[in-house]
């Protein structure tokens, strides 16, 4: 029995070696072709003379961060930022500086005709009601 399997061992070995592949032989290089350059080549000039069209200014008042002409974000810019006008207390006159306000948005308002304003006053809640529509009305 020990003889059949070392028989069977050796027929096995021999046949495991008889299934392995070949290495394939190397592929034979072709000598590459060899490109000669011509005798003479010519080159392109490295730098070249360039006109150059000389730089373009902005003009000073030209401020690419403005806001568009005749937008509510234009209005406010030009006049100051706010639209309202305080009085002082118990007062219906205006200060030099609500003048000017005014005067800044009443210019805006002509140079732009397709918006319009609504003139309110008011006054706070201290005095009688009578009081405060009276001083209401004077300060509008």
């Amino acid at each position: 029995m020990k003889t059949q399997f070392i028989m069977l061992s050796a027929m096995g070995a021999l046949t495991l070696s008889a299934c392995a592949t070949k290495a394939d032989p190397l592929p034979t290089q072709e000598a590459a072709p060899v490109i000669q350059a011509p005798a003479q080549v010519e080159r392109a000039p490295v730098f070249e003379q360039i006109e150059q069209a000389p730089p373009q200014t902005i003009a000073p008042q030209e401020n690419l961060n403005l806001p568009i002409p005749g937008s509510a974000e234009d209005f406010a810019y030009r006049t100051g930022g706010e639209p309202r006008v305080y009085f002082g207390y118990d007062k219906y006159a205006l200060s030099t500086e609500a003048r000017n306000s005014l005067r800044s948005q009443a210019d805006w308002l002509n140079q732009y005709a397709n918006y319009t304003a609504v003139v309110e006053g008011h006054a706070d809640e201290r005095g009688t009601r009578e009081y405060n529509l009276a001083l209401a009305a004077r300060r509008a």
